[in-house]
C-alpha cells in the first residue's frame, strides 16, 4: 500500500476533540488511504476520505459484512471464551452486522414500523415529551443539555416506538455507552468487559419486557408486533427479539442524542445561524442537515470486506481487503460541498447527508431521527431564554466513532 501521506491512524487521540483539521489533510491527497487496523482482529485496510467514494462503497454489494461472520466462527483469530469473543458472538446476531440473505430477513422483520407514514403517529408522544422535558429543567434553573433533554428526549422516543417500560436513564446510558466504547475503534480489554456487561443487563431488561408483554400489557409498539405477528407474518423467537430490540434501543438513540448536542454546540457560537433558523420553524429541517453534515454524530461506518478486486476512485482494493468509510471526512469533501468547512445552516444539501448510510444498510430509523431532531429544536428554541448561552466548554465523550459532548451546561 502506498500513499503521499502517512498510514492513518484512527486512534490518534489529538482527534477525538478535534478530527477534522486531519481529515482535511488526508482529504487534500486524495479520496481513498490505507491506515493501521480499526479493529484489533483486522489487517491494515484502507480509509475511505471521498464522499462520491464513500457513497459508492455503501451503496456496493462488492463491500459486505462478513468478516464479522469469519470472525465467529471456529478457528477464527478470536477466542468466544474472552469478553470480546463474547462481545462479538452477541452483536454479530445484529442485522446491522450481516449481509443478505440474513440481512434482508432480519431487517424485513421490523421495516414496517419505520416508515415515514408510520412515524408521522408519533409526533405528538415526541412533542409533548420535548416540551415537558425543557419546561421541568427551566424550572429547576441550569440545564446540562445532555442529561436534561437530549438523552432521556431520544431514549423516550424510541422507548414509545418500541413499547418497552422506560428503562431508568443512567443505568441505560451507562450500559449503551459501554458497547458504544466497545465499537469507537478504541477496544481495550476493560472496554468489552464492560460491554459484555452491558448487553447481559440489557437482554435481561429485555427478556423481562418479553414477558410483561405476554403477562397481557395492553401495548402498540414493536414488541407486542413481533410476539404476536399479523396473519401471514413470521414468528420471530425470543431469541431474535432480544437482538433485534437490543440494536434499535441502542441505535435508536445514541446517535439522535449526540446530534441534538453537537447542534446546540455549533449554535451556540454562531449568532446569525441561530437567528436564521429561530426565524421560521420550516427552516429547522435544514439546520438539522446542516449539523449532520458539519459534525455527524457518526464519524465512521462499520467496517466492510471486498468480495473481490475493484477501484475505488484511483485506488485498486483487493478480495479480502477491509475498507472503513470515513463519514466525518467525507461530509467535508470539496468535491460535493462547496465552503465545505463553513457550518452554512441554509445551504441546500437535499438530505444528501452519509450519517444514516447508504444503500441496503441505511438507517432504518432515519425518519424517526429526523423528526425527533426537527422537534428537539423546535422545542429547544421555543422555550429557552433568549439569553442563553454555554456555561462552559463541551466536555466530549470518550471514543472516536461516535461524536457528541457528554456533557453540554447551559445557563442564561
Amino acid at each position: 500500500m502506498t500513499s503521499a501521506v502517512d498510514l492513518f491512524d484512527p486512534f490518534n487521540e489529538a482527534m477525538r476533540i478535534d478530527p477534522y483539521p486531519v481529515y482535511r489533510r488526508y482529504l487534500d491527497a486524495g479520496a481513498v488511504h490505507p491506515g493501521k487496523p480499526a479493529m484489533p482482529e483486522y489487517p491494515e485496510g484502507w480509509y475511505v476520505f471521498g464522499f462520491d467514494e464513500a457513497k459508492e462503497v455503501l451503496r456496493s454489494p462488492a463491500f459486505v459484512h462478513q468478516r464479522n461472520k469469519v470472525l465467529m466462527e471456529p478457528g477464527s483469530i478470536i477466542d468466544l471464551s474472552r469478553s470480546h469473543g463474547k462481545l462479538w458472538e452477541f452483536l454479530g446476531n445484529w442485522f446491522l452486522l450481516k449481509d443478505p440473505p440474513e440481512h434482508t430477513m432480519l431487517r424485513g422483520q421490523v421495516a414496517a414500523f419505520f416508515r415515514q407514514d408510520t412515524v408521522r403517529q408519533f409526533d405528538a408522544h415526541v412533542e409533548g415529551l420535548a416540551s415537558r422535558l425543557i419546561t421541568q429543567a427551566l424550572r429547576e434553573g441550569g440545564l446540562d443539555l445532555m442529561w436534561d433533554y437530549a438523552y432521556p428526549l431520544s431514549l423516550g422516543a424510541i422507548t414509545h416506538v418500541l413499547g418497552t417500560t422506560m428503562p431508568e436513564l443512567h443505568w441505560f446510558k451507562k450500559g449503551t455507552r459501554a458497547i458504544a466504547n466497545a465499537l469507537s475503534i478504541r477496544n481495550t480489554t476493560e472496554a468489552y468487559d464492560e460491554a459484555v456487561d452491558a448487553l447481559s443487563e440489557m437482554e435481561g431488561f429485555l427478556k423481562s419486557s418479553i414477558a410483561e408483554q405476554r403477562s397481557g400489557k395492553d401495548n402498540q409498539g414493536l414488541l407486542a408486533y413481533l410476539l404476536c405477528p399479523p396473519a401471514g407474518a413470521e414468528m420471530v423467537t425470543d431469541e431474535n427479539v432480544v437482538y433485534l430490540m437490543s440494536l434499535l434501543f441502542f441505535a435508536g438513540q445514541e446517535t439522535v442524542s449526540d446530534a441534538i448536542g453537537n447542534g446546540v454546540y455549533l449554535l451556540s457560537s454562531r449568532p446569525d445561524a441561530l437567528a436564521w433558523t429561530m426565524l421560521d420553524n420550516s427552516r429547522i429541517p435544514n439546520t438539522v442537515e446542516e449539523i449532520l453534515r458539519y459534525e455527524p454524530p457518526v464519524q465512521y461506518a462499520v467496517a466492510r470486506t471486498a468480495t473481490k478486486d475493484v477501484m475505488i476512485g484511483e485506488t485498486l482494493i483487493r478480495m479480502g481487503d477491509p475498507v472503513t468509510v470515513v463519514i466525518g471526512a467525507a461530509s467535508r469533501d470539496g468535491r460535493q460541498f462547496e465552503n465545505p468547512d463553513r457550518f452554512d445552516v441554509s445551504r441546500q444539501t437535499s438530505g444528501d447527508t452519509l450519517v444514516f448510510g447508504k444503500g441496503i444498510h441505511v438507517c432504518l430509523g432515519i425518519h424517526l431521527a429526523r423528526l425527533t431532531l426537527r422537534i428537539a429544536f423546535e422545542q429547544l428554541f421555543r422555550h429557552l431564554p433568549e439569553n442563553w448561552r454555554l456555561a462552559a466548554p463541551p466536555v466530549w465523550r470518550d471514543g472516536l466513532s461516535l461524536r457528541g459532548p457528554a456533557s453540554l451546561q447551559i445557563t442564561w
